[in-house]
């Protein structure tokens, strides 16, 4: 490495900043591993990454459906009209249908009411199973 960067202060500068970069990269990583979307007891928390953390309650969702779309946007998280739209990859797997649309603050940072929120879920089908019976209902006897 002395051959190709004889400078002390450059080589420690590079290895400086690619310390850094695999840091950052493992962060990036970590807060998508970390905060997946989950079934609570209060509700859905929708969350991507460190863009995004949404809370909506059970009693405003009409309903929570399997639906593929795709969308043309670039960036991951944003809004189409009355859609909210958390994708990969520019697809979506899961609709959640709002009883009255609900403000979001999105990342672009435009505040707009939605009424459906588009969503993609590795496993959209435990995902669907888990909402089935809402923790927040008693089963029936």
């Amino acid at each position: 490495m002395s051959l190709l960067l004889a400078w002390p202060n450059v080589r420690y500068a590079l290895l400086a900043l690619g310390v850094w970069g695999l840091l950052w990269m493992l962060g990036l990583l970590a807060s998508v591993r970390v905060n997946p979307h989950l079934v609570a007891r209060a509700g859905l928390e929708l969350r991507s990454g460190t863009h995004l953390d949404l809370h909506i309650p059970w009693p405003r969702i009409a309903d929570i459906r399997q639906r593929r779309s795709s969308s043309n946007q670039k960036l991951p998280v944003g809004h189409t009209g009355t859609n909210a739209v958390l994708s990969l990859q520019k697809t979506t797997n899961l609709e959640a249908a709002l009883l009255e649309p609900i403000s979001v603050q999105f990342p672009d940072g435009h505040r707009d009411k939605v009424d459906t929120i588009r969503f993609w879920t590795d496993t959209p089908t435990k995902f669907l199973d888990a909402v089935k019976p809402r923790p927040t209902e008693q089963p029936s006897q």
